[in-house]
């Protein structure tokens, strides 16, 4: 294959470049493009995998917190968290609006882990928690984006309460899932006498 003028070419496809996962779908279109090097044409390709809507998990010990971690934040630092990991987090309260957005009242999260606060926070505020402990439980939260139905909104929102959760053994690789990827759940079973 020539490889002449390809280099303004050459681009990473992204998940969201292509409709959601279809089992209708046949031929080379059933299959994500990873690489395009040269012709548009994919060279390495992956089966679609379709999957099923996790279950919203049971809510934590009274030893065990969840933690929000937002899908862009975590892209920006390439932050990692894996099952097992020892952490140490200092974290805010959680944006309970965008929960509910996100969930409805399927699920409650109280912390969030932003990785902007120091900037934009008291340090010395009593609304800081410092969180240490064990990472028990990544859950992978995804949501399908619409339209905004307040005409002040330029911008697709999440769909009210349809927020599809995957337990993940760590937030990288990002897993197969439904719509977007708007962050992950951490449970921290915590640290006695910390």
């Amino acid at each position: 294959m020539p490889m002449d003028n390809c280099d303004d070419r050459v681009r990473q496809a992204r998940e969201s470049d292509f409709p959601p996962n279809d089992q209708n779908r046949t031929g080379w279109v059933a299959y994500n493009p990873i690489v395009y090097a040269g012709t548009y044409s994919p060279l390495i390709t992956a089966p679609l995998q379709i999957v099923e809507p996790g279950v919203v998990s049971e809510s934590p010990a009274a030893d065990e917190v969840d933690v929000w971690l937002t899908q862009w934040q975590v892209a920006e630092y390439n932050f990692q968290v894996s099952l097992t990991e020892t952490t140490t987090w200092k974290l805010i309260p959680m944006d309970n609006d965008w929960i509910t957005r996100l969930f409805d009242d399927r699920r409650v999260v109280p912390l969030q882990l932003d990785m902007y606060a120091e900037a934009t926070r008291d340090l010395g505020s009593p609304d800081w928690t410092v969180v240490n402990g064990v990472v028990v439980r990544v859950d992978q939260v995804s949501v399908e984006y619409v339209p905004s139905s307040d005409p002040s909104e330029t911008a697709r929102v999440p769909k009210h309460g349809a927020a599809v959760v995957h337990t993940v053994t760590s937030i990288w690789p990002v897993q197969p899932h439904h719509g977007l990827i708007a962050g992950w759940i951490v449970r921290i079973r915590l640290n006695q006498g910390v």
